[in-house]
């Protein structure tokens, strides 16, 4: 009698177990009376968790600000030259500019003529560096 309990309780520790990580804990908790608790437990703690965030080498989703739109299909610059852009609803990562342009199936747009702005370095005045230093007294 003692061994029907102690399969029944297990059994509903592997149901709560299994609920706990997204999965359907009563068809675990009648699984794991038809088979084992234990291996059923195991089974449970070995899969994936439905509900978990990302793993810590992802990152999580964050809201899509574009740079500009090419076709239609709004994309932005990443710090590397590739292309992030938002096709069928989803993110895709191209390398360089001219394979989003070949997915897009639109021509390049003309390359942007250099700016006539002065870098930020010519601008700084070199005689203001100097008047935020401490004084030695």
């Amino acid at each position: 009698m003692e061994i029907v309990l102690f399969w029944i309780g297990l059994s509903i520790v592997v149901g709560v177990a299994a609920n706990a990580r997204g999965r359907e804990g009563i068809l675990w908790f009648f699984l794991a009376l038809v088979i084992s608790p234990l291996i059923a437990l195991l089974a449970v703690l070995v899969m994936e968790r439905k509900n978990a965030p990302a793993a810590a080498g992802g990152t999580a989703p964050t809201a899509f600000e574009p740079d500009a739109v090419h076709a239609g299909i709004p994309y932005r610059m990443q710090s590397d030259g590739s292309i992030e852009a938002i096709m069928q609803g989803a993110r895709v990562r191209f390398s360089d500019y001219a394979k989003f342009a070949a997915a897009t199936g639109a021509a390049l747009p003309p390359p942007a003529p250099p700016s006539p702005h002065r870098p930020l370095e010519t601008l700084r005045s070199p005689g203001l560096t100097g008047c935020f230093k401490r004084s030695k007294k």
